[in-house]
């Protein structure tokens, strides 16, 4: 992801992430406001997108550093570009239901490992989910989905049920082949 900085800072800003400078461990960073422009993608699919960012300067080795707070405003930028929740929505949305992360991907039917990622900035959840996320926000909706997965855990004592394959017996098997073979003469 390359990114440009324009350097024509705005307000200082007075606390941030950083304490020291992470080349030359001096104590003397400072922090603006500053626009930047980040790619996207690669070859013809990749966007520009712009973003407001904390970056500090150190000026004795000379050098710009985005922070965790920078990272985050970016990649809320880039939920924003493909119209999907950002992760604090998502923990919004979790903790508005009183419910843990672990509560919260069960009852949705999702990997707890995969929502851990949507709400910590890891990974942007597809469209799919993000739709399904967004209905979850009517409370009735909730509602719903609690007595649908009670009911599903209630009948068959877990929650996921257990698919297996049925195997086809021989005689029917070798129907399908002589048909096959008739086909193909």
């Amino acid at each position: 992801m390359n990114s440009t900085h324009s350097h024509d800072s705005s307000e200082l800003i007075t606390s941030g992430g950083y304490n020291t400078c992470p080349s030359c461990e001096a104590c003397e960073l400072t922090c603006s406001i500053q626009h930047i422009e980040f790619e996207y993608g690669s070859g013809d699919s990749a966007v520009l997108l712009n973003a407001e960012v904390p970056i500090y300067y150190c000026a004795i080795c000379d050098i710009h550093i985005l922070d965790y707070k920078a990272e985050e405003i970016k990649h809320n930028t880039l939920c924003a570009h493909f119209g999907v929740l950002n992760p604090a929505d998502i923990v919004q949305l979790r903790k508005s239901y009183g419910m843990s992360r672990a509560e919260f991907a069960r009852i949705l039917g999702v990997g707890e490992a995969s929502l851990n990622r949507w709400e910590k900035g890891i990974n942007i959840q597809n469209y799919a989910n993000d739709r399904y996320l967004r209905l979850l926000q009517d409370p009735n909706t909730m509602v719903r989905l609690k007595k649908l997965v009670a009911g599903q855990t209630s009948n068959t004592g877990t929650q996921t049920p257990a698919f297996r394959c049925l195997s086809l017996n021989s005689a029917v098997m070798d129907r399908q082949r002589e048909f096959q073979l008739r086909l193909s003469i």
